[in-house]
Protein backbone atom coordinates (compact mmCIF):
# COMPACT_ATOMS: atom_id res chain seq x y z
CA UNK A 1 0.00 0.00 0.00
CA UNK A 2 1.32 3.44 -0.81
CA UNK A 3 0.95 5.51 2.24
CA UNK A 4 0.20 9.00 1.61
CA UNK A 5 3.59 11.47 2.01
CA UNK A 6 4.63 14.74 -0.30
CA UNK A 7 7.93 14.18 -1.33
CA UNK A 8 10.31 15.82 -4.06
CA UNK A 9 9.60 13.20 -6.59
CA UNK A 10 6.21 13.00 -6.33
CA UNK A 11 5.94 16.74 -6.58
CA UNK A 12 7.93 16.52 -9.87
CA UNK A 13 5.57 14.18 -11.10
CA UNK A 14 2.61 16.51 -10.07
CA UNK A 15 4.41 19.02 -12.42
CA UNK A 16 5.27 16.37 -15.63
CA UNK A 17 1.60 15.40 -15.47
CA UNK A 18 0.85 19.38 -15.57
CA UNK A 19 2.60 19.88 -18.28
CA UNK A 20 1.21 16.66 -19.93
CA UNK A 21 -2.49 17.87 -19.29
CA UNK A 22 -1.21 21.29 -20.96
CA UNK A 23 0.11 19.56 -23.99
CA UNK A 24 -3.28 17.56 -24.39
CA UNK A 25 -4.62 20.94 -23.74
CA UNK A 26 -3.02 22.53 -26.79
CA UNK A 27 -4.10 19.73 -29.01
CA UNK A 28 -7.43 19.76 -28.32
CA UNK A 29 -8.60 22.16 -31.33
CA UNK A 30 -6.26 20.29 -33.75
CA UNK A 31 -7.55 16.88 -32.65
CA UNK A 32 -11.75 18.31 -32.06
CA UNK A 33 -11.15 19.35 -35.85
CA UNK A 34 -10.23 15.55 -37.37
CA UNK A 35 -12.64 13.56 -35.31
CA UNK A 36 -14.61 14.80 -32.18
CA UNK A 37 -14.16 12.11 -30.10
CA UNK A 38 -10.51 13.24 -30.02
CA UNK A 39 -11.29 16.08 -29.17
CA UNK A 40 -13.82 14.65 -26.35
CA UNK A 41 -11.08 12.01 -25.19
CA UNK A 42 -7.97 14.55 -24.64
CA UNK A 43 -10.46 16.95 -23.31
CA UNK A 44 -10.93 14.51 -20.91
CA UNK A 45 -7.25 13.75 -20.49
CA UNK A 46 -6.72 17.37 -19.76
CA UNK A 47 -9.25 17.00 -16.71
CA UNK A 48 -7.81 14.38 -15.46
CA UNK A 49 -4.18 15.33 -15.64
CA UNK A 50 -4.88 18.63 -13.70
CA UNK A 51 -7.12 16.82 -10.95
CA UNK A 52 -3.93 14.26 -10.81
CA UNK A 53 -1.66 16.84 -10.63
CA UNK A 54 -3.50 18.79 -7.81
CA UNK A 55 -3.73 15.18 -5.42
CA UNK A 56 0.12 14.87 -6.09
CA UNK A 57 1.12 18.19 -4.90
CA UNK A 58 -1.46 18.46 -2.02
CA UNK A 59 -0.20 15.48 -0.46
CA UNK A 60 0.94 12.81 -2.81
CA UNK A 61 -2.22 10.56 -2.35
CA UNK A 62 -2.48 7.27 -3.96
CA UNK A 63 -5.53 8.21 -6.30
CA UNK A 64 -3.31 11.40 -7.90
CA UNK A 65 -1.06 8.36 -8.32
CA UNK A 66 -3.45 6.00 -9.95
CA UNK A 67 -5.26 8.67 -12.36
CA UNK A 68 -1.13 10.16 -13.22
CA UNK A 69 -0.16 6.56 -14.03
CA UNK A 70 -3.35 5.52 -16.04
CA UNK A 71 -3.22 8.48 -18.24
CA UNK A 72 0.44 8.21 -18.93
CA UNK A 73 -0.40 4.45 -19.85
CA UNK A 74 -3.49 5.36 -21.92
CA UNK A 75 -1.93 8.50 -23.61
CA UNK A 76 1.00 6.12 -24.59
CA UNK A 77 -1.14 3.25 -25.77
CA UNK A 78 -2.75 6.07 -27.79
CA UNK A 79 0.26 7.61 -29.74
CA UNK A 80 1.44 4.02 -30.34
CA UNK A 81 -1.73 2.86 -32.05
CA UNK A 82 -1.74 5.99 -34.03
CA UNK A 83 1.96 5.81 -34.85
CA UNK A 84 1.54 2.09 -35.96
CA UNK A 85 -2.18 1.36 -37.45
CA UNK A 86 -3.70 5.08 -37.31
CA UNK A 87 -7.25 5.82 -34.94
CA UNK A 88 -10.66 5.90 -36.34
CA UNK A 89 -11.93 8.87 -38.21
CA UNK A 90 -8.34 10.24 -38.27
CA UNK A 91 -6.58 8.91 -41.08
CA UNK A 92 -5.00 11.83 -42.00
CA UNK A 93 -2.61 12.11 -39.01
CA UNK A 94 -1.98 8.16 -38.84
CA UNK A 95 1.76 7.93 -38.56
CA UNK A 96 2.50 12.12 -38.31
CA UNK A 97 4.58 13.03 -35.17
CA UNK A 98 3.64 16.37 -34.35
CA UNK A 99 6.08 18.75 -31.91
CA UNK A 100 3.23 18.56 -29.48
CA UNK A 101 2.76 14.73 -29.61
CA UNK A 102 6.51 14.87 -29.06
CA UNK A 103 6.25 16.48 -26.15
CA UNK A 104 3.63 14.31 -24.60
CA UNK A 105 5.02 11.10 -24.93
CA UNK A 106 8.26 12.71 -23.39
CA UNK A 107 5.85 14.18 -20.36
CA UNK A 108 3.79 10.65 -20.00
CA UNK A 109 7.54 8.65 -19.84
CA UNK A 110 8.93 11.15 -17.31
CA UNK A 111 5.78 10.88 -15.47
CA UNK A 112 5.95 7.02 -15.01
CA UNK A 113 9.44 7.13 -14.50
CA UNK A 114 9.14 9.57 -11.19
CA UNK A 115 6.12 7.84 -10.04
CA UNK A 116 8.04 4.50 -10.12
CA UNK A 117 11.28 5.53 -8.74
CA UNK A 118 8.77 7.44 -5.88
CA UNK A 119 7.44 4.02 -5.24
CA UNK A 120 10.27 2.23 -5.22
CA UNK A 121 12.19 4.93 -2.88
CA UNK A 122 9.29 5.25 -0.52
CA UNK A 123 9.94 4.04 2.99
CA UNK A 124 8.21 1.00 4.55
CA UNK A 125 4.98 1.72 6.44
CA UNK A 126 5.63 1.73 10.02
CA UNK A 127 4.44 -1.53 11.80
CA UNK A 128 2.36 -0.93 14.41
CA UNK A 129 0.65 -3.08 17.08
CA UNK A 130 -3.13 -3.62 17.42
CA UNK A 131 -4.50 -1.79 20.62
CA UNK A 132 -5.65 -4.92 22.06
CA UNK A 133 -1.92 -6.27 22.17
CA UNK A 134 -0.34 -6.67 25.36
Amino acid sequence: MIMSMRTRRARMAALSVLLLGVAYLVQVPRLTGLAAYLGVLAGAGVAVAFLAAARLWWGGHGDGRLLATCLSVVGLVGHLLNYVAGVPGASSIRGQVSDASVVAVILELSTLGLLVVDALRRPAAPQRRPPYAL
